[in-house]
């Protein structure tokens, strides 16, 4: 943990379970390991992102909200406007780092 603490003087803090995973068992099966941490953190944000856009969707159905977030796709169904919407705000807060 020395090599880790603090956080500003060791860029590698950042991956401490990968380092932990290749020091242990290898290069192979740490980036193996990176790849599912990846999958499943993309896999928890779009699934996120699609729930969300219906809360959005549901208040303007019933007038709580701007008429426009309750259109529905044409052919799918879904929210798509607050979907977009929702995906939009959530790269640009994404993009932003604050501190650094």
């Amino acid at each position: 943990m020395a090599e880790f603490v603090p956080n500003d003087a060791h860029p590698q803090a950042d991956f401490v379970v990968s380092i932990f995973m290749e020091r242990i068992y290898g290069s192979g099966v740490a980036t193996i390991l990176t790849a599912m941490i990846l999958w499943t953190a993309f896999g928890s944000v779009f699934a996120l992102l699609l729930g969300y856009s219906r809360v959005p969707y549901a208040a303007a159905k019933d007038g709580y909200f701007f008429k426009v977030f309750a259109r529905l796709h044409p052919t799918h169904g879904f929210p798509y406007v607050s979907l977009i919407v929702l995906g939009v705000l959530s790269i640009a807060w994404g993009s932003y780092r604050s501190g650094r």
